[in-house]
This record gives structure tokens, sequence and C-alpha cells, in this order.
């Protein structure tokens, strides 16, 4: 989870992701997270413009290295927590909304459509999504 506060920072971030996985061949976005952590994580007072403005940095430098980025939230998020027309004509969008069928009302690359999936060879629940490519 990005907890940036500044265009460098969420740079820095992006520069640290990057040592993580060059050479690893990925191939999938690189995605952006920021979420409301608690009450005092270091990020929540930032405005929707300004949490844009950090996602479309970070965005931006994982793009400039040659990978998809993309942003992750649920509806709530991307209506009231990060200005969403600053970021969706250049980045893709990894919805959270756990329900049988997505009802966003904007376009998405991703749909995390539950937390409670079961997959062998792991204990306990994980995330279940689908991607549909760029």
């Amino acid at each position: 989870f990005s907890q940036a506060i500044t265009t460098d920072e969420a740079v820095e971030e992006a520069d640290y992701v990057l040592s993580l996985i060059d050479g690893k061949g990925v191939t999938m976005p690189v995605v952006y997270d920021m979420e409301i952590l608690d009450e005092d994580a270091r990020a929540n007072d930032l405005t929707s413009s300004q949490r844009a403005e950090v996602a479309a940095a970070f965005c931006g430098r994982i793009k400039e290295a040659g990978y998809t980025p993309m942003v992750y939230g649920n509806t709530a998020y991307y209506m009231s927590k990060i200005d969403y027309e600053k970021i969706v004509s250049d980045y893709g969008i990894w919805l959270a909304q756990y329900y049988k069928k997505p009802f966003f009302p904007y376009s998405f690359s991703m749909w995390q459509y539950t937390a409670s999936g079961t997959v062998d060879g792991i204990d306990g629940q994980v995330d279940l999504n689908l991607y549909f490519g760029e």
C-alpha cells in the first residue's frame, strides 16, 4: 500500500517496486494501491486531487519503465477519495467490488469480485480477480 504524500515520494515508491521486479519477466500490470489503512495513516488527509497527482506520479514512472500501470480501488475510493477523471484516461482501473456482477458506471480493466475465494494449495481465503486485458 502506498503512503506517499508527495509526487516525489510516489516516484520513490515506484522506483523501489521497479527494483524488486527487475528481471522477473512481469507482464501483468503494476498496480498502485492507496487504501485508508487506519486513523493515523499519513496519506489519509490528502485531497482527492492530491491523491490523483500522487497516483499519476507513481503510474507515470511505472509506464516510463515499460510496464502497464493500474490503480486499485473500490467504488467509494474512486468516487470520493481520488479524482477519478484525472487518472482514468491514462491508467488502467482495478475495481474491487464484491458482487455477482459489477455495477461500476465506468470502464475498468480488472475486477476483484471476492475476498473469500479458495485456491488449492493456499490455506485460508484469498481475493479472486478477473483481468480483461488492456
